[in-house]
């Protein structure tokens, strides 16, 4: 049998990672967008640590992947949420975020979220969502736990390395 040849000129479809019969209306889905693997390796995280979640949702945007597919996405799952969402997207100006800029203008709607995203930040979402926090008290509590999450590794190792 003869494989296949990429061109790499094909079109392939975002990936996306959502347990669809899982949803839970008016508990706000929280969605995360990125480049490459990066959203589904932190839902596998948040799953490893409290099992599976409900309105919960990963993008992938991949070499070859079309602009358009990610817009597509980000609607059905902003439909499937009924609006109650909450985007975290990995980094500011890449594609996953300008679609989703170009989805809140065209559709007129304010988007919650944050732009960049980490474990901690998600798992802090999740709890404060588990405490029945509006959307704008989780993407405040996830933003919180983002920029305190961010320390030195072993920093009474610095100050001895300082003294000697």
């Amino acid at each position: 049998m003869i494989p296949e040849i990429k061109t790499g000129k094909e079109r392939r479809k975002v990936r996306v990672e959502m347990d669809w019969e899982q949803i839970e209306p008016g508990m706000p889905g929280l969605i995360l967008l990125s480049h490459g693997m990066a959203s589904i390796g932190v839902l596998d995280s948040v799953q490893l640590i409290y099992s599976r979640q409900k309105n919960m949702a990963a993008v992938t945007l991949d070499t070859g992947d079309a602009p358009q597919e990610m817009y597509a996405q980000i609607e059905k799952l902003y439909q499937a949420f009924q609006g109650n969402c909450i985007f975290f997207v990995d980094f500011n100006g890449g594609t996953p975020c300008n679609q989703l800029r170009i989805f809140s203008m065209k559709n007129g709607i304010q988007i919650f979220g944050a732009l960049g995203f980490s474990v901690p930040m998600i798992l802090s979402a999740v709890e404060s969502r588990r405490s029945g926090a509006d959307k704008a008290e989780i993407v405040r509590a996830a933003m919180l736990e983002g920029n305190e999450g961010i320390q030195e590794l072993y920093p009474e190792m610095a100050e001895e390395d300082d003294e000697s």
